[in-house]
């Protein structure tokens, strides 16, 4: 079969699908246990070997398995990935077998590993690359044109409004609107998205007009205040510190690789919210439809964004998340430049038509319910091809695209990937120590470096300090150091090494060859957010620090200080600023500690799911996809029940009616032979009257008469009972429609219960706040050296 091929057919030869083919877009679905996850895999293998470059959004997890390509099939390199329960012996000689039996071969296998250029993306998250979305995105030293510098500014707004759970209307909102005006406006020559800079111009815009009428005629200066405050309170979040961090989003960059490499891009969002997830995306979204653009015509496929387990981010009318309108919009326009979209989804049901429409491409595997075929087949205008897709096997896969004439059914190949399922967080450090993922690049906390098309760091490019940071006072320092509660020193390695955070590297002013240090407040805590009663734990350890101190106090700046950047006091070599007054005395440390512990208790909140219809919430550990699959089965069951009582109910109904017809049909028979009784009567009753006239006998015409009336009245009692025979039929008819229409209904309570679920928030007991660490961190101004 080899590996080009993404299955064989029912006749028993390999498929290859023609990337160019993907330049119109698809569509894979296909319920649990039907293999499509299996299929997607294949799929993106058999662009890769052929030199396309791939962009994958992984929800769960599970496309992460593609960094499990190893260039020998033996029990070694499957051992770290194995379950505890399985053998990795046995995994080995599987998947050996099984890709033998697709006829790959070990050339093929270390073709393909070295061909792959895997970088691991973890927006929001630190074990991956990060995003710094409040960085300027790189578009490849164009200028932008004003529609696509328009199209990046309302995804910004619209990621951030998602954020603020405000609804997204950027045609009629006028606060959406006002946004826009402003960045518009501080963007005139190039992009420059600088949200903190926003702040204070959304309350007085550097406009007196919007539009044609007055500013405070479309949006008053309280609700602008208002709106300011919301955006401020999202910026200064701890939780939002993450979103700062990582390089500056360039797809351009992301496509590119050094000769011979073929970019494969996993973006991993399991461990994120559903509304930090709607964030991301709409802002990812909207840069690659403004990177489309940018692109000449193309006859054939240049790049592929394949995005899993779709739901909830293109759901049909009315709904309209952020998400939506730039996965449309690339569908319609993109297959013109050759950039090629695929959608996958268990539940058809929770996709727009118009995205089943675009598609020219379609993979559908087994499905959970009839409505689930009837709602793809008729999207796809082709209800002709139920009964092909109710009969399919796992792994098996009805396959049509617009230009063949007619659909095939393949089974898929084996994947080359190991499929373990999800790959967590906490295994991406394996991924990396492995060799399989490109190592991550290091920036500072606001940095704004990039991938270049050799896959390596640009330099950061950064004009200013981080928010909130005061001008270091570099004078008064001294030898000894008095120490009052806590004390810490920062390792220089640390504070001055590659991927340090921007903060120390800012406030190295001091050009001297004694090291220098300066203080900072300095907290570790593990946090408790505990509904225990309702299965819901999460632990977290947090730091953060005020630095530069300034004669009060300072914000807080959340970050991930590990253990080894600390050194030991010894014998307090260098030189010491004096510490505020303010914070110089033990107690002075307890009451800013007591602060820090009200603040966190005030501010910090974990969300949980809950389903209070159901009366189900999120467990711990619990990803947002694993509690709405529990959601579904939950529903899934009172479905099977209510659809018993319904059949039940149903079969009693009909049976009644049936029994009523039976015995209409026995009333039509006698009256039907009653009807035949009376015709002969008449004929013989008019002939012997006629008999009688020819030989010249007397004989009443009554009796001829009083013979016809009694057929007319057998005659009118059978066509009453063929009527009531009719309406009993219709009955019975309109009862099996009720039936189904109830039966559907029950279909479209999965999709109710999932928009029924609900974001409970988690708050702390000042007992969940354990202090590990309060102190003054001493932080090195100066690099006499690194080494």
């Amino acid at each position: 079969m080899g590996l080009n091929a993404i299955g064989m057919t029912s006749e028993g030869k390999p498929l290859h699908l023609k990337p160019s083919r993907l330049k119109t877009h698809g569509i894979v679905v296909g319920m649990t246990g039907s293999g499509k996850t299996g299929f997607s895999i294949t799929l993106l293998e058999s662009l890769i070997a052929q030199g396309k470059p791939i962009i994958a959004i992984d929800p769960k997890g599970d496309l992460t398995n593609l960094a499990l390509c190893f260039e020998k099939l033996d029990a070694g390199a499957f051992e770290p990935w194995a379950p505890k329960k399985d053998n990795p012996s046995e995994i080995a000689e599987r998947w050996s077998k099984g890709v033998e039996k697709s006829g790959i071969h070990a050339e093929d296998i270390k073709a393909l590993r070295d061909t792959m250029s895997v970088r691991l993306f973890s927006p929001g998250g630190k074990s991956a690359q990060s995003f710094n979305l409040l960085a300027t995105p790189k578009t490849g030293g164009q200028k932008l044109d004003d529609t696509r510098k328009q199209e990046l500014i309302r995804s910004y707004i619209s990621g951030i409004f998602t954020l603020l759970d405000r609804d997204i209307d950027p045609l009629n909102d006028p606060a959406h609107i006002l946004l826009s005006s402003i960045i518009a406006a501080q963007s005139e020559d190039e992009l420059n998205i600088d949200l903190e800079a926003i702040l204070p111009a959304i309350v007085d815009p550097p406009f007196e007009k919007l539009g044609f009428f007055p500013l405070d005629d479309v949006i008053d200066r309280k609700e602008r205040t208002k709106l300011a405050m919301a955006l401020n309170n999202v910026l200064a979040s701890p939780s939002f510190a993450q979103w700062r961090e990582g390089i500056a989003l360039s797809i351009e960059d992301m496509l590119h690789a050094p000769a011979g490499k073929t970019p494969v891009n996993i973006i991993t969002l399991s461990h994120l919210s559903e509304r930090e997830r709607h964030f991301f995306l709409s802002i990812f979204l909207g840069n690659i439809l403004s990177y489309t653009r940018s692109l000449p015509g193309s006859d054939d496929l240049s790049a592929l964004l394949f995005f899993d387990e779709v739901a909830g981010y293109i759901p049909p009318a009315p709904k309209n998340p952020a998400t939506k309108e730039p996965i449309l919009t690339i569908m319609k326009q993109a297959r013109a430049v050759g950039f090629g979209v695929v959608l996958a989804t268990q539940n058809p049901i929770d996709l727009d038509y118009k995205a089943i429409s675009n598609a020219g491409f379609w993979c559908i595997g087994k499905l959970q319910t009839a409505q689930d075929r009837e709602r793809l087949l008729k999207g796809l205008g082709r209800t002709d091809l139920n009964d092909q897709v109710a009969e399919l096997a796992p792994r098996s896969f009805l396959m049509h695209h617009a230009k063949w004439d007619t659909p095939q059914v393949i089974k898929s190949r084996h994947a080359l990937a190991y499929l373990r399922g999800p790959i967590t967080e906490e295994e991406f450090s394996q991924l990396y120590k492995q060799g399989l993922v490109e190592p991550k690049i290091d920036v500072s906390l606001a940095g704004q470096s990039s991938l270049d098309t050799t896959g390596n760091a640009t330099a950061p490019n950064v004009d200013s300090v981080l928010s909130g940071s005061r001008n270091l006072n570099t004078s008064g320092f001294k030898k000894n150091v008095v120490r009052n509660g806590q004390h810490y020193i920062l390792d220089h390695r640390y504070a001055f090494g590659a991927g340090s955070p921007r903060i120390f590297n800012d406030n190295a002013k001091i050009k001297s060859e004694e090291f220098h240090y300066a203080p900072a407040l300095f907290v570790r805590a593990e946090l408790r957010f505990d509904d225990s009663k309702n299965e819901f734990v999460k632990n977290e350890c947090i730091s953060a620090l005020q630095y530069p101190l300034g004669d009060d106090a300072s914000p807080w700046t959340t970050m991930d200080i590990p253990d080894n950047a600390f050194e030991g006091f010894g014998e307090q070599k260098g030189l010491y600023a004096d510490v505020p007054e303010w914070i110089d005395e033990s107690k002075e440390l307890k009451e800013a500690e007591r602060d820090w512990v009200d603040s966190v208790y005030n501010g910090e909140l974990r969300p949980q799911l809950i389903q209070p219809e159901l009366r189900l919430r999120q467990r711990s550990g619990e990803s947002r996809d694993d509690f709405e699959e529990r959601v579904i089965s939950k529903v899934d069951d009172e479905n099977l029940e209510e659809a018993k009582k319904l059949k039940k109910k149903f079969e009693t109904q009909e049976k009644r009616l049936k029994d009523k017809l039976e015995r209409e049909k026995d009333k039509a028979e006698r009256y039907e032979s009653e009807v035949s009784q009376r015709t002969t009567e008449t004929m013989l009753s008019v002939g012997e009257t006629i008999f009688s006239v020819f030989m010249g006998r007397r004989r009443s015409l009554g009796t001829s008469a009083r013979a016809a009336g009694r057929r007319g009245a057998a005659k009118q009692k059978l066509e009453q009972s063929e009527d009531r025979m009719g309406e009993i039929e219709v009955e019975i008819e309109a009862l099996r429609d009720e039936l189904d229409r109830a039966i559907s209904e029950l279909d479209s309570k999965r999709e109710e219960a999932l928009d029924a679920i609900e974001e409970k928030q988690i708050n702390l007991e000042k007992n969940d706040i354990k202090i590990c660490d309060f102190g003054i961190l001493w932080v090195p101004v100066n690099r006499p050296f690194v080494d």
